[in-house]
């Protein structure tokens, strides 16, 4: 009976040092519990800069003025940014449906940049396991991705984003131009609108599967005339393929992308115009527009961060990202890299801002530790 109690006894003090090694751990040694939290590599830097205030400030602001004034970007595009320390950024980038946007980061030295990704309603950091980031959206939207690297971090960084399409191109040998008419014109003397996109070649020329998946239907029929119908598991989605010479493939078949299903042609109601192949994707909703599910890009990253510059701006030297800049007259300060881009601030004929990174002709900067935006290079002029 004693020994029991003794047990007990012990197992209870077991359970109390537990707990209090935990609660001290958690409000003062947190790093002797990442084994279980695994913390990301942004969240235990952040944690090593919290005792130093000034630091800490200094991080904290950053983020938040990123984060009121994002730079918004297209696809397609590379951002050289000065040696030194990546300042916080938020970009945003638009994603049409039927995209997958490829992001890239280069550096220099070491590979200590943070990244984060806005999905799902929160904040995602990426591990960097892969050197490339890939997001393909279900309909849509606009990423946003986050980017500082550590206070007095010394590296060259470059990052390049493009989106792909998530089809292959289904005529053969074809691309972009043959697009000869588009989701929306008007059809039927205006009782109907286009649902798909028409791509025009000769007769006979090989049609493709766009994406690997199975033969559901393939009929002689209606204002289609010859069709093949695939479907996409994948996205829920099923490719209509119309007006075809003939046929190479056979209901429930399976097909991989690249594979040919059939031949282009003028069936249906196409019999009075030319050869071409009428390619639609309907969904449980019905039709979308296909168009930026085979829109070709003919960039692709590594293109993007050859051709990327570093922002030596106007004078030569290897400029830090604090590098000051005055303007030779009033100048608009905008939210991306165009004059079609929001005015965020307009800019007094020589004041200073501080240059961060160079996208093009447009150069990244702060306007007095307030405002974050994008400036054309013929406005702005080194400070000796």
């Amino acid at each position: 009976m004693n020994a029991r109690k003794i047990g007990n006894g012990f197992f209870v003090v077991l359970i109390v040092a537990a707990v209090t090694f935990a609660f001290y751990a958690y409000r003062f040694q947190p790093q002797w519990l990442d084994f279980v939290f695994r913390p990301s590599a942004l969240e235990q830097y952040e944690r090593s800069l919290q005792p130093d205030e000034v630091a800490w400030a200094r991080w904290q602001r950053d983020q938040e003025l990123a984060m009121q004034h994002p730079i918004v970007l297209e696809d397609g595009v590379g951002i050289a940014f000065a040696k030194g320390p990546i300042p916080a950024t938020v970009f945003q980038v638009p994603v049409k449906r039927g995209r997958r946007l490829e992001l890239q980061l280069q550096e220099q030295d070491s590979l200590s940049t943070f990244l984060r990704i806005y999905r799902n309603g929160q904040w995602r950091s990426w591990t960097r396991d892969n050197t490339v980031y890939e997001h393909e959206p279900k309909r849509d939207d606009t990423l946003q991705i986050f980017v500082q690297s550590p206070l007095h971090h010394q590296s060259h960084h470059k990052i390049a984003m493009v989106s792909k399409p998530v089809y292959r191109f289904p005529v053969q040998g074809k691309d972009n131009r043959a697009i000869q008419s588009f989701w929306g014109a008007r059809r039927g003397g205006g009782t109907r609108t286009h649902k798909g996109n028409d791509i025009f070649a000769s007769k006979g020329t090989p049609l493709l599967a766009a994406v690997d998946g199975r033969i559901t239907r393939v009929v002689d029929r209606g204002l289609g005339g010859k069709q093949v119908w695939l479907r996409d598991a994948t996205r829920n989605q099923s490719l209509y393929y119309a007006h075809l010479n003939d046929w190479n493939v056979k209901k429930g078949q399976h097909v991989q992308a690249g594979d040919v299903v059939g031949y282009v042609g003028n069936t249906g109601n196409a019999r009075t115009t030319p050869p071409h192949l009428h390619f639609g994707i309907y969904t449980s909703g019905g039709a979308i527009d296909p168009k930026w599910f085979i829109w070709k890009q003919d960039k692709d990253l590594d293109k993007i961060i050859q051709s990327t510059d570093s922002p030596t701006l106007l004078t030569t030297g290897s400029p830090s990202s604090s590098r000051s800049v005055s303007l030779g007259s009033e100048a608009n300060l905008r939210s991306g890299p165009g004059t079609q881009y929001d005015v965020r601030v307009r800019v007094p004929a020589s004041d200073t801002l501080q240059v961060h990174a160079r996208l093009g002709s447009w150069y990244q900067v702060r306007y007095r530790d307030s405002v974050l935006g994008m400036m054309h290079k013929s406005v702005l002029r080194m400070v000796d």
